[in-house]
């Protein structure tokens, strides 16, 4: 559709210019079409409005389709895309757009505002594409710094709402104050640099940025003012981004900076920058990573610590310097092992899940895990080279170091938190009696889950606590211990297994107190008065015995009697999965017997399996969801609109799924063949539905009435009643013309 926009032609249509990027090339245009601003442009390009949320302006200036400026600028579309950087989305924290072939993340660029040397933009009168990497922060030509804020409104310039020259309040841009910069020892231009000088430029930037900043991320730290990346990125030359030697040791010499800035936090904090990578490529992470693992090896285990002074850091610098997790972090600082400091937010929102750690309090922390003697034998050594369930157990021993009850064997600054070895006094027994369920089960030689099945069973005497504690009194552990035994126990004394010493016994007629057959317990169980002497010497001779595999049974024991079948006899009986038995039994078609007293597993009657097989499985006639709807769509029938929904169809249950019935399937489908519901017959003869009710009603129609729930009875009608309707219709309409032709007549007369 054609709008007094797109029928608009640009007045002026300059040339673009290679050293421009697609922004400033709008900026140009728009100035030399005596248009406010890029949005302006683009606003009279676009042929409909764009109500979307639009993206930055920058790389693409909101025109996401060059169709528009090419047709206005005579141009073609390929010569427009070569000062464009795409966008791989529109919109997203994590864009990335991309340059020479390459993908790079935005935060590379000042995607929201301009820089400008004022000099340039008044002699050249363009925006240069150099200008919008946050690494160039100078002007080569004229030696000033560039400019990022208006000097009237003392903001940053946006690219939609400003001009070439202008700023959105209205001050001209090139009227900046100029300030003479430090020219870089080398002079070099960023986007002259092949792809890897620029990728190991970039990374001695965020490299060298960081050894003023305790937080080491590149998208925070190339957003700071041109001056100070200016002040670090001076120091960079050409000798520093060769491949080997100039590189790494630049790396090294910006550690050792860093790790002098902030000696108490330890060499592992020095390195962060490097070990966290710059997330541009992963071979330049790869090598970062090795030379800040080589550099932290190459230095001292033991950092040196000042009194006071340290910034404040967040939970991930801390995790990273302690080596740990977030987790583990905050499980310091809810322990009063790390303090909170209160920062100013930097936004008007802050996020709430951001907090500040108090560096001097990380120091403290450090020095306090500083190892300052040798352990003692009275002394257990505890090791925090791993992290499990009970971490937070092991964190409460370092609090004990101010009270001198725990002391530090070992902890390296290096490595972090788990190269920390502690040791912790051993607890002397208690002597009030009463055992706990671990003691009880270490005196006995068995699991401590068979203790507290034992318990639970009633088998052995106890006294139960607040918080599901269990205390068991000594006399009562040695009364269970003379009246039962655990075949655990008689197996270490024969030097043989456990699980074939139970079936054996039980093989030759000692039938067990507890077990896995008998309530569900881990290990078998005997009356000590039963195992004696003899009863050993015919388990030992015994040549054959039935296994009954130990913990819950590994093979299914068939019933004896040919009416009683096992789980699994019935389950191969009728064809079915054991979850499908148990679905048959809670839903009362099937009825489990008494279960036999060889085994633990319940038996069913033959006969009344053989029954349901009759009735559901062998039976043909039952046809489950899937295979119903099939037989009606080859039918022309819909299952769910025509059927199901109607009511004609009843759906039965076998207790396992939904069925149907295939007789009773057909003949609905015949039924609704060979009949139509009111709807469809109203629409057909044009006429009322009410009037067909009534017509059914009074009896000039053969209707069938269904009743579905209690509502309503449905009403459908043979085809035949659509002749019958329409014959009505037609005699009706030709009395009433007969009826008004007489009339007309009668007036002539």
């Amino acid at each position: 559709m054609s709008t007094l926009y797109s029928a608009l032609q640009l007045l002026a249509r300059p040339t673009p210019d290679p050293a421009e990027q697609l922004a400033g090339y709008l900026l140009r245009l728009a100035d030399m079409n005596c248009l406010r601003h890029p949005q302006e442009l683009c606003q009279l390009l676009q042929s409909t409005p764009d109500t979307k949320v639009r993206a930055s302006l920058v790389p693409q200036v909101g025109v996401y389709d060059l169709a528009p400026l090419a047709r206005s600028t005579g141009y073609e579309i390929e010569q427009l895309e070569k000062l464009t950087r795409p966008l791989d989305v529109r919109v997203g924290r994590f864009r990335h757009f991309e340059y020479q072939g390459r993908r790079w993340p935005l935060s590379i660029i000042r995607s929201k505002y301009r820089a400008w040397c004022p000099l340039c933009l008044r002699t050249k009168g363009k925006q240069l594409a150099s200008w919008d990497w946050h690494v160039t922060t100078y002007c080569p030509e004229h030696q000033v710094l560039l400019v990022e804020h208006c000097p009237a409104c003392n903001k940053r310039v946006s690219w939609r709402h400003s001009s070439l020259y202008r700023c959105a309040c209205g001050a001209e841009l090139a009227r900046a104050p100029r300030v003479s910069a430090t020219t870089a020892i080398d002079g070099f231009n960023f986007e002259a640099l092949p792809h890897d000088e620029q990728l190991r430029h970039i990374a001695l930037t965020y490299l060298f940025l960081s050894e003023n900043y305790p937080e080491a991320n590149l998208t925070t730290l190339l957003a700071a003012p041109i001056p100070d990346i200016h002040a670090m990125i001076s120091q960079i030359s050409n000798s520093d981004l060769t491949r080997r030697k100039g590189f790494e040791s630049t790396v090294q010499a910006s550690l050792d900076r860093r790790y002098a800035k902030y000696p108490g936090f330890g060499p592992r904090f020095a390195a962060l920058p490097a070990l966290r990578g710059t997330a541009l490529e992963p071979e330049l992470d790869q090598q970062l990573f090795v030379l800040a693992e080589t550099w932290v090896n190459a230095q001292s285990s033991k950092p040196i610590f000042e009194e006071s002074g340290y910034p404040a850091i967040t939970i991930a610098g801390v995790a990273s310097t302690l080596n740990v997790s977030n987790h583990v972090v905050r499980t310091l600082l809810n322990k009063g092992l790390l303090q909170q400091a209160s920062l100013a937010p930097t936004q008007p929102f802050p996020d709430k899940r951001c907090v500040a750690i108090d560096g001097d309090s990380l120091v403290e922390l450090q020095r306090l895990l500083t190892p300052a003697r040798v352990g003692e034998s009275n002394m257990t050594g505890v090791s925090f080279a791993r992290f499990g369930i009970d971490h937070a157990t092991r964190l409460d021993l370092i609090k004990a170091i101010k009270t001198k009850e725990t002391r530090v064997l070992a902890y390296d600054h290096r490595v972090g938190l788990p190269s920390l070895v502690l040791e912790k006094p051993t607890e002397p027994p208690s002597h009030d009696g009463t055992l706990s369920v671990k003691e009880a089960a270490q005196q006995l030689g068995i699991y401590t889950d068979a203790i507290y099945r034992v318990v639970k069973q009633g088998l052995l005497r106890h006294q139960t606590l607040p918080r599901r504690s269990v205390r068991i009194q000594a006399q009562a552990l040695e009364a269970f211990h003379q009246k039962y035994v655990f075949v655990r126990e008689l197996a270490k004394m024969l030097a043989c297994n456990a699980t074939n010493l139970a079936d054996r016994l039980i093989n030759v007629g000692i039938q067990p107190v507890h077990g896995p057959t008998i309530d569900g317990g881990l290990v078998y169980l005997f009356r000590r008065a039963d195992i004696t002497p003899a009863v050993l010497g015919q388990v030992a001779t015994a040549p054959h015995y039935k296994s009954r595999c130990g913990r819950g049974h590994k093979q299914q024991i068939g019933s004896a009697d040919a009416t009683k079948l096992t789980p699994r006899e019935a389950c191969s009986l009728l064809g079915i999965p054991l979850r499908h038995l148990e679905k048959l039994c809670s839903s009362g078609f099937l009825t489990p017997l008494q279960q036999d007293t060889k085994s633990s597993q319940p038996v069913f009657n033959r006969n009344e399996l053989e029954q349901y097989k009759a009735r559901y499985i062998g039976n043909d006639d039952w046809l489950d969801h899937q295979q119903a709807s099939g037989i009606a769509e080859k039918l022309g029938m819909s299952f769910r609109h025509l059927l199901r929904i109607p009511g004609l169809l009843p759906a039965e249950n076998n207790g396992i799924c939904t069925v149907f019935s295939k007789e009773k399937l057909l003949s609905a489908i015949q039924f609704r063949q060979s009949t139509i519901t009111l709807k469809e017959l109203a629409s057909i003869s044009q006429l009322n539905p009410k009037t067909i009710k009534r017509e059914a009603t009074s009896g000039c129609l053969q209707a069938e009435a269904i009743m579905i729930d209690g509502k309503q009875p449905r009403l459908f009608f043979l085809h035949l009643a659509v002749e019958k309707l329409k014959s009505s219709a037609a005699v009706k309409k030709s009395a009433i013309a007969n009826k008004m032709g007489e009339m007309s007549d009668a007036g002539l007369s």
